[in-house]
């Protein structure tokens, strides 16, 4: 009986151990498994992380590119306003300097139409103050037509100082 009873725990034991090791051998294949799943999803994350860079650097430098250009565009189109502005003003100083012959003309006659005024008849007095009269009138009109230049100009060259934009400096990376 003692033999039976030995037999059968040997082979509950046998059994036992076949059952472990049927156990082990499963959980060893899973985790080959597992372990091979793994290193694949990992190569895919690294794989994604390696276009995602690759895609950001790309565009950091269309960016960066698009930044030059913005910023040479705005450079060519200061310049561009500020020769508009030299030329305006030497416009301006040309008007102005006819502006200021014929003020000294009218200054001059005005001198010289005094002294002779004594000498004049009524008449020919009224036709010099008309005259007069209307020499200002000119260089009213004259004035006002260089007033709206300048006052054009300058204003086209604050719009453009304004309205133009500026450039983006790129974000360092963290």
């Amino acid at each position: 009986m003692f033999k039976t009873l030995q037999a059968k725990i040997v082979g509950g034991v046998f059994l036992v151990m076949l059952i472990a090791i049927g156990i082990l051998g499963f959980l060893w294949q899973s985790e080959k498994v597992l372990t091979v799943k793994a290193q694949n999803d990992l190569a895919t994350v690294q794989k994604d992380n390696a276009l995602a860079l690759a895609s950001a650097a790309a565009e950091i430098n269309r960016l960066n590119t698009l930044n030059g250009e913005i910023s040479r565009k705005a450079e060519e189109d200061i310049n561009i306003a500020h020769q508009k502005h030299k030329v305006a003003l030497n416009e301006i100083n040309a008007l102005r300097n006819a502006d200021l012959v014929t003020i000294n003309r009218l200054r001059d006659n005005t001198k010289t139409l005094t002294a002779k005024l004594s000498s004049l008849s009524d008449s020919t007095r009224t036709e010099y103050a008309i005259s007069a009269g209307n020499n200002t009138a000119e260089c009213s009109v004259v004035l006002g037509e260089v007033a709206d230049l300048a006052r054009r100009y300058s204003a086209e060259i604050d719009f453009l100082r304004d309205a133009w934009p500026k450039p983006v400096l790129p974000q360092e990376s963290k």
